[in-house]
C-alpha cells in the first residue's frame, strides 16, 4: 500500500518539506513485469529519541514504496516518543515498548518479525532521503545474484551542515576489506537480501558499539565479496549529536574517560578478533595495548568462536600480508627504519609480489637523517594544499 502525507497526521506548523509537506513519487503497484516488488523490511529500534523520531517515521511511510513492513522496537521510552509512534500506528506493521536488553537486543527482536526479501535497520534519529526504497527494490528486483546493496550516507551535524561520506567500502580483496572493516563500513546506507544475512545467525548481544561491524566481517568470511552492488545515490542522512551513542564518540571522544573506554575495548577486541584470525605472533598486532588489557583478548576469542562457521571465503596468506603491511606502516611512522627495514625484508621474503607503498620500503633503507627530512618536506607541502571542502549543502 502507497502512503501519501495526506493519509498521515498533519506534522507540526513549524515543519514543511520532505518528509513533513511532501513524499516521494510514487511507485506503481507492480513492477514493469506485472511482479510484486520485493518486499523491504525496517527495524527501528528507539529509547528516547522523541526529538527525532517522527521525522524518522515520516521519512520511512513517505518512501512511496507497495511493499514495506515497517517495525518499531521502543526500549520503554519516556519521553514522549510513544505517543508519536502510536500517533503512526495503524501505518505500522508491529510496533511495541517495553523494557529490553539493549539496541542489539531489540534488533534482534525485531529481525525475528520480519518476513522481507530485503532487509535493513535505521535509528529512530537517523532519516531517508526521497525515493530510497524505490531504488533499492529495483536493484534487488534487476539482480537475484545481489546480496547486498551499498549507498551513500550523509553525515548531518548539529549546526544543519551536511557532509557526504560516501558509502561502504569494499577493498581489493576480502583480507583486505576485514582488516579496515570498522572503519568504511556504513550500516545506515547498506541494504541486505534478508535470506543471506540472517544465515549469519543473530547480532551480537555482548557489543553496545561495534555489533553491526562485528556482523559485517562475519557476513563477509560467509559469503565472501560476491554479491555486492553499489548505488551512487543518496540514501540515509545520519544525525551526529551528543544523545546518540555514534555521535557522542566523534563528538567527546577523549573527553569521558568511563565512555571512551567502552567503545575503545570493543573496537580493540573487534581489531584483535581479526588479528587472531591470521596466526601471527603478538609482536604483529595493530594495537599493543590489547595484549595488556585482560577484558579484550577474552572478547575477540568470544568474536572468533562466533565466526568459526563461515570461515570459508578468506585466506590466511592474505590476511597476514595485510598484518605486515600496518606493521610495517607503523614503523615507519614512529621512525623505527631498523623495525621497517626487518618488516620490508619479511613481506619481500613471505610476499614477493607485493608492490604496494614501494617507495616508502626502498626509502627505509636510506639513513634516518634523510628519511626524517623527507618525511618533513612532505608534512610542509601538504599543510599548503587547500583541503577539499566536506560540505555538500545546507539542512
Amino acid at each position: 500500500m502507497n502512503i501519501r502525507f495526506e493519509d498521515l497526521p498533519k506534522p507540526p506548523p513549524d515543519k514543511s518539506g520532505w518528509p513533513w509537506t511532501s513524499g516521494s513519487d510514487q511507485s506503481a503497484e507492480k513492477r514493469p513485469d506485472n511482479a510484486d516488488w520485493p518486499r523491504i523490511s525496517i527495524v527501528m529500534p528507539s529509547y528516547n529519541q522523541a526529538g527525532y523520531i517522527e521525522e524518522t517515521i515520516r521519512s520511512v511511510l513517505l518512501q512511496g514504496y507497495p511493499n514495506l513492513e515497517f517495525i518499531i522496537m521502543d526500549g520503554g521510552s519516556t519521553d514522549g516518543s510513544v505517543e508519536i509512534i502510536k500517533k503512526y500506528g495503524p501505518w505500522l506493521t508491529y510496533w511495541v515498548s517495553e523494557s529490553d536488553h539493549g539496541q542489539t537486543h531489540a534488533l534482534n527482536t525485531g529481525m525475528r518479525h520480519c518476513t522481507g526479501e530485503v532487509f535493513n535497520w535505521l535509528n529512530s534519529d537517523d532519516y531517508y532521503e526521497p525515493g530510497v526504497l524505490a531504488e533499492v527494490g529495483a536493484a534487488f528486483s534487476r539482480d537475484a545474484r545481489l546480496n547486498v546493496l551499498c549507498g551513500r550516507l550523509f553525515m548531518v551535524f548539529p549546526d544543519g551542515k551536511i557532509q557526504d561520506v560516501g558509502r561502504t567500502k569494499i577493498r581489493k580483496t576480502i583480507e583486505a576489506t576485514i582488516v579496515f572493516a570498522h572503519g568504511e563500513w556504513l550500516q545506515p546506507s547498506t541494504f541486505f537480501r534478508r535470506s543471506a544475512l540472517f544465515e549469519i545467525g543473530p547480532l551480537s548481544e555482548q557489543l553496545h558499539y561495534v555489533f553491526d561491524a562485528e556482523m559485517w566481517i562475519r557476513f563477509l568470511l560467509l559469503h565472501g565479496l560476491s554479491g555486492i552492488g553499489f548505488s551512487t545515490t543518496p540514501l540515509v542522512n545520519f544525525r551526529v549529536h551528543d544523545q546518540s551513542k555514534t555521535g557522542a564518540v566523534l563528538m567527546q571522544q577523549g573527553a569521558d574517560a568511563d565512555f571512551d573506554g567502552r567503545y575503545g575495548r570493543e573496537r580493540r577486541a573487534l581489531q584483535h578478533a581479526v588479528f587472531l584470525l591470521s596466526g601471527l605472533p603478538d609482536q604483529f598486532a595493530p594495537i599493543p595495548s590489547v595484549l595488556s588489557d585482560s577484558e579484550v583478548p577474552g572478547i575477540a576469542e568470544g568474536i572468533v568462536m562466533g565466526w568459526e562457521a563461515g570461515k570459508t571465503n578468506y585466506n590466511r596468506v592474505e590476511l597476514q600480508r595485510e598484518f605486515r603491511k600496518q606493521h610495517f606502516i607503523k614503523c615507519f611512522a614512529a621512525s623505527d627504519y631498523s623495525g621497517a627495514r626487518n618488516m620490508v625484508k619479511e613481506l619481500w621474503a613471505c610476499h614477493p609480489w607485493d608492490i604496494e607503498f614501494t617507495l616508502m620500503k626502498i626509502a627505509c633503507f636510506f639513513p634516518a637523517s634523510l628519511i626524517n627530512r623527507a618525511k618533513l618536506a612532505r608534512r610542509r607541502l601538504s599543510s599548503r594544499k587547500v583541503p577539499a571542502e566536506p560540505v555538500v549543502k545546507e539542512s
